[in-house]
């Protein structure tokens, strides 16, 4: 959960993510949340705000719930502002392994056609969970 927290080793493992920035601290598991995305060509860049809460379910199992908060900083001329995303990291500690579910509902606003949005979506999920598991084993 210290690598979920940590804003400034984001960029380092999460797909497409140019800069993420704590917006305020509002308690030891509750955090608001800046991310900018880099976007790959030929989609155009965004960001997002999300209200971000830690709970503990069990002495083995963290959750990580994360929505949208559009609306807490003013949109940013140029950058789609994504407002629909609703996720959750369920980390289960399982004897010397880590197992990972994580589910997201994202719309990412913008004119994209689905079949593109599935496409990047897709794959930098799959990036993403590559790069999180390459620096959880290098710890």
């Amino acid at each position: 959960m210290a690598l979920f927290s940590d804003t400034d080793a984001a960029p380092r493992w999460i797909e497409n993510i140019a800069k993420v920035k704590l917006l305020k601290y509002l308690s030891p598991s509750e955090n608001l949340v800046y991310s900018f995305i880099d976007s790959p060509w030929p989609v155009a860049n965004r960001d997002l705000v999300t209200y971000s809460c830690y709970t503990k379910r069990s002495a083995l199992q963290t959750q990580l719930s994360i929505h949208a908060r559009p609306d807490f900083l003013p949109k940013t001329k140029g950058v789609i502002r994504i407002s629909t995303l609703d996720a959750t990291w369920l980390l289960t500690q399982q004897a010397n392994n880590l197992h990972i579910d994580y589910q997201v509902y994202a719309l990412p606003g913008g004119s994209i056609p689905n079949w593109l949005n599935n496409r990047v979506a897709l794959k930098s999920t799959f990036n993403t969970l590559i790069n999180l598991a390459e620096i959880l084993t290098t710890k």
